[in-house]
């Protein structure tokens, strides 16, 4: 199954229409959800997001948590993709689970880490006049289920637990700024690239836009071409893929230090590393990166597929050691050498692919 943003396309509202319709071959986000909180036999419940996505979470008894599950994007445990990764702009996140007569809960704080910001504030009173009153509303329709709920004395107390540590865990979470564990670098891959670049979910690859919305730009920021695939034409001998990398001292602009079949496409910056992704088949150019460091880098190469090839030019220097997570994303290239790579302005990988 593929996901599709296209408006014409009918929503299937019930899990068993979804599986049956054999000739469907494209579906939403929503449909996915159905899907899962229809079929997974562990313990769900459906999140909606107020500037447009949807997911899952699952309740996990080993960690005492909820754990979000995003199946557009095929990602499990990384609550910060939203915000640090695709520079949403978020504002309200709700929680709806349909235990006993059901029960909703705003967990805005497991997704973000500028609630208490001038700028996040502004966009929650677009949807509630004050934190008190969304807090008062979400209270009231949870007493109101509650009035209609079959639920055990001891199972409702277990859930009323277990929303009292989430909103504790939310209040410190808020307080700090920071997030827990490893930051999601990447912006959205579900959907079409124009589709991404209008709704602004293509992120920057460093997660620059992670800091309180009221802070300026902290040198971080990468470039990047907002190209789904760019096929250069070929030379006579359609079978051969032409790959330059250049030195840096003789490249004359960012995108020069790359150059596929004649095309300059490199999204350089300065004191950056340019990546391009190439299609070891076809020569087409799938993508065309640039980053702040190598670990930002490395972690872009880790989530490249296979038979790609990865063209690299390092306009980087003073880094001369990496750690070792660092270290075993990039020896998925093989040979790889950072000192070499930083003393000369480049990294050929011209007839390797991974």
């Amino acid at each position: 199954m593929r996901w599709s943003p296209d408006d014409h396309i009918p929503t299937i509202q019930f899990c068993w229409q979804a599986v049956r319709d054999q000739k469907r071959t494209v579906w939403r986000v929503g449909e996915f959800i159905w899907i899962i909180l229809s079929c997974c036999w562990l313990e769900t419940r459906y999140i909606s997001d107020f500037t447009d996505h949807v997911w899952v979470e699952v309740w996990s008894d080993r960690r005492g948590s909820w754990i979000h599950a995003d199946a557009c994007e095929g990602k499990i445990d990384e609550p910060s993709m939203y915000e640090h990764g695709w520079g949403k702009k978020l504002s309200y996140i709700i929680a709806l689970s349909s235990e006993g007569a059901g029960q909703v809960a705003d967990v805005t704080g497991r997704y973000s880490r500028k609630i208490l910001s001038n700028e996040m504030q502004a966009r929650r009173r677009e949807v509630t006049p004050s934190e008190d009153v969304g807090d008062t509303i979400i209270a009231q329709i949870n007493a109101s289920l509650r009035s209609r709920s079959n639920l055990s004395k001891a199972r409702q107390d277990e859930l009323d637990r277990r929303a009292s540590e989430e909103k504790k865990f939310f209040h410190l979470a808020q307080q700090s700024g920071n997030w827990e564990g490893n930051l999601y670098n990447e912006g959205r891959i579900s959907g079409s690239l124009a589709w991404r670049a209008a709704r602004q979910e293509l992120g920057d690859g460093t997660g620059s836009q992670s800091g309180n919305d009221n802070e300026a730009d902290n040198g971080n920021s990468t470039g990047r071409l907002h190209v789904e695939s760019i096929y250069p034409c070929p030379f006579d001998n359609s079978s051969v893929i032409s790959i330059t990398v250049t030195s840096g001292s003789t490249v004359n602009s960012s995108s020069d230090s790359i150059v596929i079949n004649g095309a300059h496409c490199a999204a350089g910056t300065a004191n950056s590393i340019s990546i391009v992704i190439v299609d070891e088949q076809t020569g087409c150019v799938l993508q065309s990166r640039s980053f702040a460091s190598w670990d930002t880098a490395a972690y872009f190469l880790h989530s490249v597929p296979n038979e790609r090839i990865v063209a690299m030019h390092a306009d980087k220097q003073g880094e001369t050691s990496l750690d070792v997570p660092t270290q075993l994303k990039l020896s998925r290239l093989g040979g790889f050498d950072l000192e070499k790579a930083s003393a000369s302005g480049s990294e050929k990988n011209n007839d390797e692919s991974e």
